[in-house]
């Protein structure tokens, strides 16, 4: 059995030269444009998802004990853990303490927000979850009051690939405020707070919530969003809504929808990062609190085809904590479930080393960080490991080794948990347009690889950016889509395996073969050197701006 470490330290020589026949080819690697600080950034706080506890500031009668504001603040965001979307520790504390309260949550289906046609949510969960239980404890002098829980969002499967069309994504949005004594917004309604708890969403008044209510067919109830994305220009265009409740009262609104904010971000991988703009700025009457802009909108995609979409942000100001879901249209009974066209973005995968098993793990889409089992490691090397062609790391008891440093769009090497060793891989894909756009012939990566065979003896061969060591050879024809390789191990002239195989898309797939002789397990021993003779499947991609890494 094979089991290879994703290939390794390819270096792009793309650059056709004529070689003196007398003399070894050279090979620098080429310089590729490393995704910026501020681009690398963009997924420094990715998680699977976020909460925040809802507002409540301590309303004592005595000023020694009582709090006149209780702010909102960007530390004030807590990165929830693996699992399932409505399943999270915060939760599960109000589930213990809520005793015969009932623990009031977003809906979907029939909640009080809901866009008819895109309520069948499997991957995400945003909304509050709270008891409405007052906390009066005048031995310890707290005296709260309000609601007595979290605003979050929360996905599951990030998403590997993602559609390369314009997608229109809808769902719903929350909030909540800050706490601050006499603050008040008419046009949320008495019930929604603002002074001893923050406003929430939930409890906001004059929201059309009820079928009964709505005129014929109409589709959106409560606080909805809707999102357009435009996969190709990696841009994403937004709008959160508060659907009004029209009565016959001549004084009340007559609006159907009233923006509140309009959404403004960029893609990276399968995160995105952006603005959240408020609509009416102008409101300086404290009628209600969405009157500055937000920097600091942030979320992803989740779902293996990248099927749903949340995320949140905090308004600049530090006055409304907002989270949202969305997805595609539901998919009616007997229509086609293959959904709209998608490329790989991200590649993933843990081979374990006893069953040399391939399998996906998530991802962020950051290469210098892990994700093993849900828990992030990152890969970055210590100080004074930063020169070094590999590196090891050991955290959250896992030990790891990295490679290579030369690599800026993949990351692969071993990990070792409770005494088991397995390999990894993990690269940015190139959109699949940058590899199409390639047309030469004779483009060259050089590299090295992880090998591990068990075959009665067995043989393990490690990464190296030796001459001596692991080596790893292509040629790729974009022309023809053909590639062509050649692995050899340590100390050896002839190939471990030949490979070759075709490209498709942003990837390739193909064949790897020992020679015809097989591989010597043990070269030393002349005399009963074991000889394994291997034929299996590789599959891999294209990594980084213009396909610069292979792997």
């Amino acid at each position: 059995v094979l089991c290879l470490g994703g290939g390794g330290s390819f270096d792009l020589d793309s650059v056709e030269t004529v070689q003196d026949m007398h003399s070894k080819p050279k090979y620098e690697d080429e310089k590729s444009q490393p995704e910026s600080q501020q681009d690398v950034s963009e997924n420094s706080g990715a998680a699977y998802g976020f909460a925040v506890k809802l507002p409540r500031r301590n309303a004592h009668f005595n000023p020694k004990y009582k709090e006149k504001h209780k702010p909102l603040g960007s530390m004030d965001w807590k990165k929830l853990q693996r699992g399932e979307p409505n399943s999270f520790s915060e939760r599960d504390e109000l589930e213990k303490k809520r005793g015969s309260s009932e623990l009031i949550e977003s809906k979907w289906e029939d909640g009080q927000s809901r866009v008819v046609g895109y309520t069948n949510f499997t991957y995400v969960r945003s909304g509050y979850v709270y008891l409405n239980k007052n906390n009066i404890d005048i031995k310890n002098n707290i005296v709260l009051f309000g609601p007595d829980g979290y605003l979050y969002y929360k996905g599951k499967e990030p998403s590997k690939e993602l559609p390369s069309e314009k997608i229109t994504y809808k769902g719903t949005w929350d909030y909540v405020t800050d706490a601050m004594e006499k603050q008040r917004f008419e046009g949320l309604g008495s019930a929604a707070g603002g002074d001893k708890s923050g406003a929430l969403s939930a409890l906001e008044e004059g929201v059309l919530r009820n079928q009964a209510e709505a005129s014929s067919g109409h589709t959106d109830f409560g606080m909805t969003s809707e999102f357009e994305v435009d996969f190709s220009d990696k841009t994403i265009k937004g709008t959160l809504y508060r659907n009004n409740r029209i009565t016959q009262n001549n004084s009340e609104n007559k609006q159907i929808k009233t923006t509140r904010y309009t959404i403004q971000a960029t893609l990276h991988g399968n995160r995105f990062k952006g603005k959240a703009l408020a609509a009416d700025k102008g409101a300086t009457n404290g009628s209600h609190p969405f009157i500055s802009d937000s920097d600091s909108l942030e979320g992803g995609f989740y779902g293996p085809k990248g099927e749903e979409l949340a995320g949140k942000f905090l308004s600049n100001d530090n006055k409304v904590a907002a989270v949202f879901g969305a997805k595609q249209k539901d998919k009616k009974d007997g229509e086609n479930a293959a959904g709209p066209a998608t490329e790989t973005v991200i590649d993933a995968y843990r081979i374990t080393g006893e069953e040399f098993k391939k399998e996906q793990i998530d991802s962020f889409g950051d290469v210098k960080k892990l994700l093993v089992d849900g828990v992030e490691l990152s890969l970055l090397p210590s100080e004074g490991n930063k020169a070094a062609f590999q590196h090891e790391i050991e955290q959250n008891g896992v030990k790891a080794t990295v490679c290579c440093s030369n690599l800026d769009y993949m990351s692969f090497g071993k990990l070792s948990k409770e005494n088991k060793d397995d390999m990894f891989l993990q690269g940015v894909r190139t959109p699949v347009s940058d590899v199409a756009a390639r047309t030469e012939a004779n483009a060259k990566y050089r590299g090295t690889w992880y090998g591990y065979i068990a075959n009665g003896t067995s043989w393990s061969g490690e990464a190296s950016n030796q001459e001596g060591g692991n080596r790893a050879e292509f040629d790729v024809d974009f022309s023809t889509k053909k590639i062509s390789g050649t692995l050899t191990a340590k100390d050896r002239t002839s190939p471990a395996f030949t490979i070759t195989a075709m490209i498709k898309d942003n990837g390739f797939s193909g064949v790897a073969k020992t020679g015809e002789n097989g591989f010597a397990l043990d070269p030393q021993n002349t005399g009963n050197s074991h000889y394994t003779h291997i034929e299996a499947t590789v599959s891999g991609g294209f990594y980084g701006e213009n396909a610069i890494e292979m792997g």
